[in-house]
């Protein structure tokens, strides 16, 4: 998928993220003990930070914000999970640490983009 695709597609998904985050600060405020709505918003968030990255490799401050918010909803997720030996503590641990492996392979990645394009440009100028 191109960037301008990854573009198109974000813009569609806003709105629909925007309406799930809603729906899930609201269950968050009646019930601030269920994992499960601090992993989706997590989830959300680090979708956000995958399509930020991929089409707007320039502005990381924006990915970098969304990777914060996602990782301390996973540390929220992880310490509502009462038992430390089940399932869904080992998946939330999993997802909190995929999203921050992906953040930084997908950083290096654009950062080795804008580093080859600088090098055409200065190859071009000479």
């Amino acid at each position: 998928m191109t960037a301008e695709q990854y573009k198109k597609q974000a813009e569609h998904s806003s709105f629909f993220w925007e309406l799930a985050v809603e729906e899930f600060n609201q269950v968050i405020i009646d019930k601030p003990d269920w994992y499960q709505c601090y992993a989706y918003l997590a989830n959300i968030y680090s979708s956000q930070m995958h399509q930020e990255i991929v089409s707007h490799p320039e502005q990381l401050d924006q990915a970098k914000r969304l990777l914060r918010q996602a990782v301390d909803l996973y540390d929220k997720a992880i310490g509502c999970v009462k038992d430390k030996s089940s399932p869904p503590y080992y998946r939330l641990s999993i997802a909190k640490a995929w999203t921050e492996l992906v953040a930084v392979r997908q950083r290096i990645s654009a950062l080795q983009s804008v580093d080859s394009m600088i090098g055409g440009i200065c190859n071009v100028e000479t």
